[in-house]
C-alpha cells in the first residue's frame, strides 16, 4: 500500500483528504505546516506527496524546492487557487502536476496513479518512446508518425525531448525556455517559443481546436497528451473514474458492514473492478 504525506494547514480539509485517500487504497500521514511536512519526508518514507501551496511557516513553493534537494519524491499540489502564475511556479519548483479545489475522489486518485506510473517508468531515462502511431527516439534523433520519418530542427528536437519525457505533465514555459535557451532565458522569448511549438505540431499534423497530441495550458505551458488511441484512452479514464466513485460511494455508505452482508459483497465487487481497470490502464 502506498503512504501519502498530507500536507494541509486546514484542520478539516486534510482530514477529509486523509479519510478519501484511505477509502481509495492509500495510507496516509499528515502534516500540518511546512516543516513537519518536510521533517516527515525524510522520517516517514512517504511515496507521494499531497501538497497545499498555502502554509502558516513556509511557503508551498519552498517546501518543494526543499523537498527536490531531499528527494525525487511524486508531489501533487492540491490547491484552491486559480493563479496560473502560482500553479507555473510550482511546477517549475518541481512540481509533477496539480489539481484544483474543489476535485473529483475519481480525478484524485488517477492524478495520483498517473504521477507514480511516471516516476516509476523513468520516462526521462528511455530514449524510446511510443505514442499510438507516434514513434520518437531521442537517442537515435528519429521521429515518425504512422511509420512516416518526421524530420526536425534542434529546437524541435529540445522540446520534443522534454514535453514526452514528462508525458501527460505540464511543462512550463520557463522551463522549456530554459531547454532551448538555457537557464537566463527571460519572458522575452515566449513568443519565438509558440512558433517552435506551433512548428512542432503541424509537423505532428496536430492542429484544430482539440489537439490530441502537444496541448496548451493557458498561461503555464504545454502537456504532451498523446496516447495510444484517444477516444478509448477517454472512454478508459472515464469508466475507471465512475468505477472508482462506486465503489468509494459503497465504502462510505457501509464502512463496517459485517462480512458476507449484501453491502460487503458490493463494495467486493467495486473494488474487483476498480482494480481489473488499474490494471488494464498500467498495460496500456
Amino acid at each position: 500500500m502506498l503512504r501519502v504525506l498530507v500536507v494541509e494547514d486546514h484542520a478539516p480539509t486534510r482530514e477529509a483528504l486523509v479519510d478519501v485517500l484511505r477509502v481509495v487504497g492509500y495510507d496516509a500521514v499528515e502534516a500540518a505546516s511546512g516543516r513537519e511536512a518536510l521533517e516527515l519526508v525524510t522520517t516517514s518514507g512517504p511515496d507521494l506527496m499531497v501538497l497545499d501551496l498555502g502554509l502558516p511557516d513556509l511557503d508551498g513553493i519552498e517546501v518543494i524546492k526543499e523537498v527536490r534537494e531531499l528527494s525525487d519524491l511524486p508531489v501533487l499540489v492540491v490547491s484552491g487557487t486559480h493563479r496560473r502564475r502560482r500553479k507555473a511556479d510550482a511546477l517549475d519548483a518541481g512540481a509533477d502536476d496539480f489539481i484544483e479545489k474543489p476535485f473529483d475522489v475519481g480525478e484524485l486518485r488517477a492524478r495520483l496513479h498517473a504521477v507514480t506510473r511516471r516516476r516509476s517508468r523513468g520516462l526521462a531515462d528511455d530514449p524510446r518512446r511510443t505514442y499510438g502511431d507516434i514513434e520518437v527516439d531521442v537517442e537515435a534523433r528519429t521521429l515518425s508518425r504512422s511509420g512516416r520519418e518526421i524530420r526536425l530542427t534542434e529546437t524541435e528536437w529540445r522540446l520534443l525531448d522534454a514535453l514526452t519525457a514528462r508525458a501527460g505533465a505540464v511543462v512550463t514555459h520557463q522551463r522549456l525556455a530554459a531547454t532551448v535557451w538555457g537557464p537566463r532565458a527571460r519572458k522575452e522569448v515566449y513568443p519565438t517559443l509558440r512558433v517552435h511549438i506551433a512548428s512542432l505540431r503541424r509537423k505532428l499534423r496536430d492542429g484544430g481546436q482539440d489537439p490530441q497530441v502537444i496541448r496548451g495550458e493557458s498561461g503555464m505551458g504545454y502537456r504532451w497528451v498523446a496516447a495510444g488511441d484517444q477516444r478509448a484512452a477517454r472512454d478508459r479514464t472515464t469508466v475507471l473514474h465512475r468505477a472508482v466513485a462506486l465503489r468509494d460511494e459503497v465504502a462510505l455508505l457501509a464502512p463496517a458492514a459485517a462480512s458476507g452482508s449484501p453491502e460487503a459483497e458490493a463494495l467486493a465487487r467495486a473494488s474487483d473492478l476498480v482494480d481489473a481497470l488499474e490494471r488494464l490502464e498500467a498495460h496500456t
